[in-house]
């Protein structure tokens, strides 16, 4: 994943943004709305996967370029092509899902998320922008806005927002983010701020700010709007305050 995403932001990229395709050593073509909105949301899982503070930065990124391209300021939905794009006839707006979800389902989950990481108003008003601007088709047809309603379910529920701090190498810590792992949570986005260092981390993903592990022994941080609660030492005890039951008490 880390080689793919390096490939595409460092070999699919011309003077204004993404590009479409690559084949014998040369990318070309501009990039559509897609291609912008799943490499958003995929670095926003490599970030999970790795804590690498880099990939929220190319996520950011990439979201001002797409904010700048592809949206559509009188409705706030986002344009399946960028301005700069050849003439078309007509410039489309697809919101229903297919096999693949839309772009615009996937930029509206993305953004919302990239400002659960960073604290950022902006992009959480960038996504409840395109909510907005297809709710009266969710109300008409929410079948065909599958992917469309989970952004939804994001921007209504109160996602837990999880920061771990403590030794990237240590068992205590493996074994928190493996409590944090093991409850199912669908609306939650987590952080990692590794002992020792965090100045990066902190920079890219401001909810580690101040997250710090305790006495030596991995921290778990559930926050809800930056407001974090007691940190938990304990496995057993993360897994039990992630519990829905709990959550909602």
């Amino acid at each position: 994943a880390r080689r793919a995403a390096e490939f595409v932001l460092g070999r699919m990229r011309g003077e204004r943004g993404l590009l479409r395709t690559h084949r014998g050593g040369q990318s070309r073509l501009n990039a559509y709305l897609d291609d912008y909105a799943f490499l958003i949301a995929g670095l926003l899982e490599l970030y999970e996967a790795t804590f690498e503070p880099r990939w929220v930065r190319e996520a950011a990124r990439l979201a001002e370029e797409m904010r700048d391209r592809y949206l559509d300021p009188g409705d706030g939905a986002f344009f399946f092509t960028s301005s700069d794009h050849e003439a078309l006839i007509v410039r489309r707006k697809a919101g229903q899902d297919n096999a693949i979800p839309s772009g615009n389902s996937m930029a509206a989950l993305g953004l919302l998320r990239l400002a659960k990481l960073t604290g950022e108003a902006r992009w959480a008003s960038l996504g409840e922008g395109v909510l907005r601007a297809f709710g009266e088709y969710l109300g008409r047809a929410p079948a065909a806005f599958h992917m469309m309603l989970v952004a939804l379910d994001f921007f209504l529920d109160t996602p837990v927002e999880i920061a771990v701090a403590g030794n990237p190498s240590a068992e205590d810590t493996r074994a928190a983010l493996r409590a944090v792992d093991a409850e199912f949570v669908p609306n939650k986005v987590l952080a990692f701020r590794p002992e020792g260092g965090g100045a990066a981390e902190e920079a890219a993903v401001p909810l580690l700010r101040g997250k710090r592990a305790l006495g030596g022994a991995a921290a778990v941080y559930l926050c809800e709007n930056f407001t974090c609660k007691e940190p938990l030492t304990d496995p057993a005890a993360v897994r039990r305050a992630l519990r829905p039951a709990a959550r909602q008490g």
